[in-house]
């Protein structure tokens, strides 16, 4: 039987090309077929087209169902391993699959910082006081005026609410309470108000404890760590632990009878503001200015106040003659170690007030002092400093000390 070959369709053998007959510039029917292995290098060529034309759908669809998968249809959500996350791709029966895929663990976050500020409290706490802690038996023992050192040390963290708490005011306290021990003050001699005991109430009676007690030849120290409240222009006011205020000008009325020198330290923000208590005789030293937030830090576990006037100057041996000795040494090692929370002072007392014999230094890793530290000026004056007349808002910025108008 004879074999008859039946050609190509030319538009077929076209798409891939010009035929190898047309290569050769042959024509005519009998050119066109070829020889024997002509023929079949065109049968193979054309077995290869056929398959690609096979396949040209289904590549079609990998890619354009891969597009809509990067463009479309990825979700990342996450895992309980770092290192893997798990993606789902909408495949073209809409069909949900999971593949999952391993990445390198992210790099850890940069340490949170543990610097934190005592930021002022809501006009209104979100939940009532917890009831007060019975005040020490001290408050109510009988007064007996005379020499040496009288203190009302204050330190309160909980505060009404949740929100409004701090984690550094008891630590500030106890460390101002065992510092004066240190110095020989007898236990008799220093009320202690921690969290709960120090209502608004309880605070202004320990400032007339103080001022029973205190006699001309005696040194004064108040101490206050916690919330302060901007309460209007050049005006300020403790927040006590239940929530009330005790002003600035209450505090100045109550302090007002005090015969002996005084030492007033606010470790708390606009510390700096409460010059209503100045006078003849006295120093206020403020953890910031009038108008300046304070911060309390975690690596020291006390503001910054306290962990260098206190602990360092004075506990530590660096400067612990005296208060004002203190201040300047804690002032300049501020401003070498951290620039932006330099403590504020007002000096109306003349000489020096010492608070006793000054303890053996105890080990520490506190840095030395600078070898030729800046000159410290703490604002020293004769009349209380103008208030500020600037109005707006608390602006807080990284970095620095946030300048607060009323």
């Amino acid at each position: 039987m004879e074999r008859v070959n039946q050609p190509f369709p030319e538009e077929v053998v076209r798409r891939w090309g010009r035929t190898a007959n047309e290569r050769r510039g042959r024509r005519g029917v009998g050119a066109r077929y070829g020889r024997p292995w002509s023929r079949r290098a065109s049968a193979a060529a054309l077995a290869v087209a056929l398959l690609a034309l096979a396949a040209v759908p289904s590549t079609t669809a990998l890619r354009s169902r891969a597009k809509v998968v990067a463009d479309h249809s990825a979700v990342r959500v996450p895992s309980t391993s770092t290192s893997d996350r798990v993606r789902f791709e909408v495949t073209t029966g809409g069909a949900a699959t999971a593949a999952t895929t391993t990445t390198a663990a992210p790099a850890p976050p940069a340490p949170a910082t543990s610097e934190a500020v005592i930021a002022p409290p809501p006009a209104s706490f979100d939940a009532p006081p917890a009831p007060p802690a019975a005040p020490p038996t001290l408050l109510h023992s009988a007064a007996s005026a005379g020499g040496g050192v009288w203190a009302v040390v204050i330190g309160i963290d909980d505060y009404p609410g949740r929100g409004s708490d701090l984690r550094a005011s008891v630590y500030d306290a106890n460390t101002v309470d065992y510092t004066l021990a240190a110095y020989g003050v007898p236990a008799d001699r220093r009320l202690v108000l921690r969290n709960t005991q120090a209502t608004a109430a309880v605070i202004a009676d320990s400032l007339r404890w103080l001022v029973a007690r205190a006699g001309p030849d005696a040194a004064a120290v108040f101490f206050y760590a916690g919330h302060v409240r901007k309460i209007g222009r050049g005006a300020e006011a403790i927040v006590a632990a239940d929530g009330k205020l005790v002003t600035d000008r209450t505090v100045a009325d109550l302090l007002r009878p005090l015969r002996s020198r005084a030492w007033i330290v606010m470790a708390s923000c606009y510390g700096g503001g409460f010059t209503e208590v100045l006078g003849p005789g006295r120093i206020l030293t403020g953890a910031a200015g009038p108008n300046s937030l304070a911060y309390e830090n975690a690596t020291y576990a006390n503001s910054y106040l306290v962990e260098y006037v206190f602990e360092r100057a004075m506990m530590n041996g660096h400067a612990p003659e005296s208060a004002e000795r203190a201040f300047d040494w804690a002032h300049a090692a501020l401003r070498r170690d951290h620039p932006n929370r330099v403590p504020v002072s007002h000096d109306w007392l003349e000489g020096e007030l010492r608070l006793g014999t000054p303890p053996r230094p105890a080990p520490s890793s506190s840095p030395p002092p600078p070898s030729s530290p800046p000159p410290s000026s703490p604002p020293t004056t004769s009349a209380p400093p103008p208030e500020d007349d600037d109005d707006g808002d608390c602006l807080l910025s990284l970095g620095s000390i946030a300048n607060c108008d009323d």
